[in-house]
């Protein structure tokens, strides 16, 4: 797979998604960049994005994806155990369905669109970022503050995504081993609506399971917006 190396742009997510559109390649390929000036994640909202941060988005077209239904956990599973194993931080954990966490703070997530038979892969992660935005500094962090990372780490975070991107049903048993959110009070945004419970376990589809009201309901989509840690 080729990764185009960049300096600076608005979003790598965006660049993907053009390149596609554009027709530009048939095969996997990847865009990476030290900053980004636009970055975003889930819902549109604004990704902090400035320098000693992983910028990356890879496309992968359908047919090298085995199950799309679990490749955002897929995706989590596998940049999480490089990250642990880059960083010797074995304390990083999953929080469903897209966040990346290191001691109840976010340090990165993962961004999965379908686009034009493509899945666009982005994966955005506090490497060595010191200092965050005061709106962000209580709720962000970093995975080593002030370290950085050369090519090869970034090969190697691409190499995961391509692994994802083959992973079946028992990559969950992983992601329930790093699983943030399993035992605790949450609140979960649904479309307009809100549900809370205590989060029992993730399925054998990737769907977060909540007992809330007397009953175990398998949610499929939604973000979580609360965690109660009482």
């Amino acid at each position: 797979m080729k990764i185009a190396f960049l300096d600076e742009v608005t979003s790598t997510q965006d660049l993907v998604k053009e390149r596609i559109k554009r027709g530009e390649s048939m095969e996997a390929f990847a865009i990476c960049a030290k900053r980004q000036t636009a970055g975003y994640g889930k819902q549109g909202r604004a990704f902090y994005s400035p320098a000693r941060g992983l910028y990356l988005t890879v496309a992968l077209p359908e047919k090298m994806v085995q199950d799309s239904q679990i490749l955002t956990l897929a995706v989590g599973v596998k940049a999480a155990e490089l990250l642990m194993d880059w960083s010797g931080n074995s304390r990083l954990r999953l929080k469903w369905v897209n966040d990346l966490y290191l001691d109840g703070h976010k340090i990165g997530g993962i961004l999965t669109e379908k686009v034009l038979g493509y899945y666009v892969v982005g994966v955005g992660v506090n490497i060595g970022i010191e200092l965050f935005p005061e709106e962000l500094a209580e709720k962000a962090a970093s995975l080593l503050p002030g370290a950085d990372f050369d090519r090869d780490f970034v090969v190697q975070m691409g190499q995961a995504v391509l692994a994802a991107a083959k992973a079946d049903s028992q990559i969950l048993a992983d992601y329930r081993r790093l699983s943030y959110l399993t035992g605790k009070q949450v609140t979960l945004q649904l479309g307009h609506g809100s549900m809370s419970g205590i989060v029992q376990d993730i399925d054998d589809q990737g769907c977060l399971l909540l007992a809330s009201d007397g009953k175990i309901l398998h949610i499929n989509s939604g973000e979580v917006t609360k965690v109660n840690f009482a």
